[in-house]
């Protein structure tokens, strides 16, 4: 499982390349700036209590993949985290443009700046990743929904009926093609996606086979699900239910589309800040640990 703590692991580094002379201010400037994470641990924890984790949730068994009332509020959430998910995402798109093409050549001054910067960054970074975090499990929680639900409805809706691909969209971004590691990291936010739908479709599947008099609707979505999860691929290739959603689906989905294909992330930092939606996320003082399921 990969981790990232972003936060004080993004100061320590650099207090080691910039040295003791100015540790100490260093260290105090971002321990007084780092954000308060109690009302984000809170409502998670609340989350924790009240609904199954995002693999552990088990999607409707009445043969419909979503209805009218869930992808209302889905949408209405979606459009909530707009903003503190931009807040995140600008905060990260700028952290990773200061390292650009001229800092090895650089004078030490310039690195020295750039580097001082990027503590800065770090600091801001950490503090719109807790507020993103707490403004949507408070959200979710004002809306009756757990992250299991939220998780299922966003691998649906981006990447089963969008078809949202960060990282071909990567690929097309000349800002950012040529970084391994950034696309990398776009890598993982599909993978992870797949990871959890797949888990959340397996555990519906067991569901539906096991009703004893199956509606119509039921059996027809449990053999679409048998034929997408026994496919012979290997599970990191192709994503579960592209291209193979029903018409009654689709229909209601495209009622909504003009909201939903106006969510998809546009930029490297709105990508991973939605890849977070599909990981596990632990709270420290001054930091945030997020570990793919």
């Amino acid at each position: 499982m990969k981790k990232v703590l972003i936060g004080c692991g993004i100061a320590a580094a650099v207090i080691f390349v910039i040295g003791a002379g100015s540790m100490v201010w260093l260290f105090m400037s971002v321990k007084n700036t780092m954000p308060d994470t109690q009302r984000a641990e809170r409502f998670e924890k609340e989350l924790g209590e009240r609904f199954p984790s995002a693999s552990g949730y088990v999607p409707r068994t009445d043969g419909r993949l979503l209805d009218e009332i869930q992808l209302t509020r889905f949408t209405q959430l979606r459009n909530d985290l707009r903003l503190p998910q931009n807040r995140a995402a600008g905060s990260l798109d700028d952290l990773t443009g200061r390292f650009g093409a001229d800092f090895e050549d650089g004078s030490a001054w310039h690195k020295f700046k750039t580097v001082l910067g990027s503590v800065r960054g770090g600091v801001d970074l950490a503090g719109n990743m807790v507020e993103y975090v707490t403004v949507r499990d408070s959200l979710l929680l004002e809306h009756e929904m757990g992250l299991g639900e939220f998780t299922y409805l966003n691998a649906l809706v981006l990447f089963s009926w969008l078809e949202w691909d960060p990282v071909a969209d990567f690929d097309q971004s000349p800002a950012v093609s040529g970084d391994t590691q950034l696309k990398e990291a776009s890598a993982d936010v599909l993978d992870s996606a797949r990871r959890v739908f797949r888990k959340q479709l397996e555990r519906l599947a067991d569901a539906l086979a096991e009703i004893a008099d199956p509606s119509p609707a039921q059996e027809e979505l449990l053999a679409r699900l048998e034929s997408e999860l026994d496919t012979g691929q290997p599970i990191h290739v192709g994503f579960p239910l592209r291209g193979n959603l029903d018409a009654d689906t689709l229909a209601l989905l495209e009622r909504f589309g003009f909201e939903l294909r106006a969510s998809l992330p546009q930029t490297f930092g709105e990508v991973v800040v939605e890849g977070a939606n599909f990981q596990d996320i632990e709270f420290s003082k001054g930091s945030i640990r997020i570990e793919t399921n």
